[in-house]
């Protein structure tokens, strides 16, 4: 298998074609079979069940109404933007989505899936000891999840269940990355953007390991490239206090006292108040990304003193800035005419632009305008 240039998993494998519209593909350790031909439609759906996240497909922006459940599915299967359906018993409505990230319970509703590959179509025989089922299909329930991560703990203040990981004591794991934000070329940014935009594509990575946790990580890996590793100095010591410090201050009190008492110290960040804080209405004292030069009245001399080896410390220091930028730019920004006139925004009213890192041009215009000509700030 080759991704990016890169040949991985050097496994042997075979592909056969039992008939025209059947594959096989045979490893040491597993052979899946497709029949295409077996292709069809399961229209039973899930009982009181709706679905989150979805978005109605073209042919459909309202929907369909006055028709059976089984037209709704069979009007989902024909169309070739539609993943789900969703069908209303009391009013004969009938919705057609793509997109779906998750269900919800919801009374007088039936939730069904128009799945490329299902237990008609498509099976897996594993032949690896510690497999929790000889035969895997699309259907089949995976019960031993080790569970991942999380993306986020913002508003969490209980016990939440993990996301799914990759390790299973079922010894497989599906990886569905059809509905993830794709990466694609942008002339905007010259660099791959995230894209949601619809695809018609499938994109399932079946994972089969039995007990080799260790290696399926490491195959993992080279599918999906190896991730970044953090610079040396992030495993180092950082300093932040929520305080209103000035340049001042931060070297008398801070930088003075950790010399002093022969503390080590390879990261500084500065809580908001090294930005303006204006109590002028339409301007956000929270978010902001102009200095304030009461506090700093030369910051890039002070961000020079930390940067150079002889701040006492014998080696340089990183800089971080914490900023806000969901609350966007407001008028008391400098630069703010620059942002509406890049942006082809009428600002007359002094309106705040509002943040927007999933439009490439307005992440270019903050970085272009406001962050990278920032000099000796490490990371924000």
């Amino acid at each position: 298998v080759t991704v990016a240039n890169r040949k991985i998993f050097p496994t042997k494998f075979s592909v056969t074609h039992p008939n025209s519209t059947s594959i096989q593909i045979t490893t040491p350790t597993m052979r899946l079979t497709y029949d295409k031909g077996s292709t069809q439609p399961t229209c039973s759906g899930q009982q009181d069940t709706d679905e989150v996240g979805g978005q109605r497909v073209r042919k459909y922006p309202n929907g369909i109404q006055n028709v059976s459940q089984q037209q709704c599915c069979s009007t989902c299967h024909s169309d070739t933007q539609c993943t789900v359906w969703v069908y209303e018993p009391s009013s004969k409505n009938c919705w057609l989505l793509y997109g779906v990230t998750r269900s919800k319970p919801r009374k007088d509703r039936v939730l069904g899936t128009m799945a490329a590959f299902s237990e008609n179509n498509l099976h897996i025989d594993l032949n690896f000891a510690h497999a929790s089922v000889k035969t895997w299909n699309p259907s089949t329930e995976n019960k031993g999840n080790l569970n991942g991560t999380r993306t986020s703990l913002d508003n969490v203040a209980h016990w939440v269940e993990l996301d799914p990981g990759l390790i299973s004591k079922d010894g497989w794991w599906l990886v569905d990355d059809t509905t993830a934000p794709r990466l694609v070329a942008n002339s905007a940014v010259k660099i791959p953007w995230l894209s949601k935009d619809f695809t018609d594509t499938v994109d399932w990575y079946f994972l089969g390991y039995g007990r080799d946790f260790r290696g399926i990580l490491g195959e993992f890996s080279q599918l999906v490239d190896h991730q970044p590793i953090p610079p040396l100095s992030s495993f180092g010591v950082w300093w932040s206090l929520y305080w209103k410090f000035s340049a001042q201050s931060f070297n008398e009190t801070v930088l003075q006292g950790y010399r002093d008492h022969g503390l080590p110290l390879n990261h500084v960040v500065l809580d908001m108040d090294w930005h303006i804080e204006p109590k002028v209405k339409g301007c956000q004292s929270w978010g902001g990304f102009t200095w304030n030069k009461q506090l700093f009245p030369d910051p890039q001399a002070f961000k020079n003193a930390l940067h150079t080896p002889y701040n006492g410390y014998g080696w340089p220091l990183k800089l971080l800035l914490n900023v806000h930028p969901q609350t966007g730019v407001d008028h008391c920004q400098a630069h703010y005419q620059d942002m509406c006139k890049t942006l082809h925004m009428d600002c007359s009213k002094n309106q705040t632009i509002p943040c927007n890192m999933t439009n490439p041009h307005f992440y270019n215009a903050l970085f272009d305008i406001y962050l990278n000509p920032n000099q000796g700030v490490d990371y924000w």
